[in-house]
């Protein structure tokens, strides 16, 4: 089971599809949790209480065991296609980009190496790989954000739909407002979102997602100029002499 957990591209296409089934398992089962918790990140603090530490764990069972279409809630076996699709596609393109961009790093680098004339004897150290592999990681799941964000929508509203969820108003900053939708599936929730409030509501939220990501890129470069720092002042260290014992100069 632990070759299935991680693929490479030497993986065969047997354990890649092992891998993918385990992958839509694991998000089939999180997915009750999941739409609770997400209930919880956008209600408003000034019309709700404060959840419990277990609270997520009990109304995602709730979630679970619900297979009856109560009002305007969408049941859990209804919302389980739309979201493992979204999951695992978004998963496949994270993977591929970042391949790609990975790949992409390890060319440029080699090439910048061959016009200095000679290969250094960091061209394959462990840093570099590491550097490669981290900035490869986050294009690939900036990209994969972005272009994912409208399906991103839409799986949220549908998730939220019938749950009573009151959130502050962003227009005015000053009160609250109740989500009082009703959708029929992904396809209705997309097509309506389209027709009341254009393409651009598809993004609604967005900026927030790029201040996220512009934070992390942030804290990776001080975290990086800071272990590079580090490095520098272990490697220039002298190492500290240790004189000969007394007896020594006694016996001779």
């Amino acid at each position: 089971m632990a070759k299935v957990r991680e693929i490479t591209c030497n993986s065969s296409l047997k354990a890649f599809g092992q891998h993918l089934l385990l992958k839509c398992a694991s998000i089939g089962l999180v997915t009750p949790f999941y739409s609770a918790s997400l209930v919880e990140t956008v209600q408003s603090e000034i019309a709700s209480e404060s959840p419990g530490i277990l609270d997520v764990f009990r109304d995602g069972a709730i979630r679970l065991v619900e297979v009856s279409n109560k009002g305007r809630l969408i049941p859990i076996y209804a919302l389980l296609p739309p979201t493992i699709a979204y999951e695992v596609s978004k998963y496949l393109f994270t993977l591929a980009v970042q391949g790609v961009t990975s790949r992409i790093m390890h060319i440029r680098h080699k090439h910048s190496q061959e016009i200095r004339g000679a290969y250094s004897r960091d061209l394959l150290s462990e840093a570099i790989a590491q550097d490669i592999e981290l900035q490869s990681s986050l294009i690939s799941t900036f990209m994969a954000e972005a272009l994912f964000y409208p399906w991103e929508t839409v799986i949220h509203r549908l998730h939220l739909q019938g749950t009573r969820t009151i959130i502050d108003n962003l227009d005015t900053g000053r009160s609250v407002t109740p989500l009082l939708t009703g959708y029929s599936g992904a396809t209705d929730c997309y097509s309506t979102i389209i027709s009341t409030e254009g393409p651009f509501g598809l993004y609604k939220g967005f900026g927030a997602l790029v201040m996220e990501f512009t934070i992390n890129v942030i804290i990776v470069k001080v975290i990086k100029w800071f272990m590079t720092e580090l490095r520098a002042v272990l490697r220039s260290k002298p190492k500290p002499t240790r004189d000969p014992p007394n007896w020594y100069y006694n016996e001779i």
